[in-house]
């Protein structure tokens, strides 16, 4: 036997799983977008260090990832190379 209160809840636990999924994969995305921000300055960045020192250009490694820990990673070798060349 279903009431209209037991209905109401399940049909307001399951608008709020929608939402929180929905949340979620906004959080993702923009996560991800900001790695790839981070790691496109820190590319350039790297560049404009090699210029000033060899008077030549470097091309910075253009990636698209799918994993933001593997973005991650490429930054912060890129951010180790880059402190050690300062």
């Amino acid at each position: 036997m279903d009431s209209f209160g037991e209905y109401g809840k399940r049909r307001g636990n399951f608008i709020f799983d929608l939402q929180s999924s929905f949340m979620t994969l906004q959080c993702w995305k923009i996560n991800k977008l900001i790695v790839s921000l981070i790691s496109r300055i820190i590319a350039a960045l790297n560049d404009r260090a090699a210029i000033r020192e060899n008077n030549s250009v470097i091309p910075s490694l253009v990636f698209e990832e799918t994993d933001q820990y593997s973005a991650l990673r490429h930054s912060a070798i890129v951010m180790a190379r880059f402190s050690t060349i300062s």
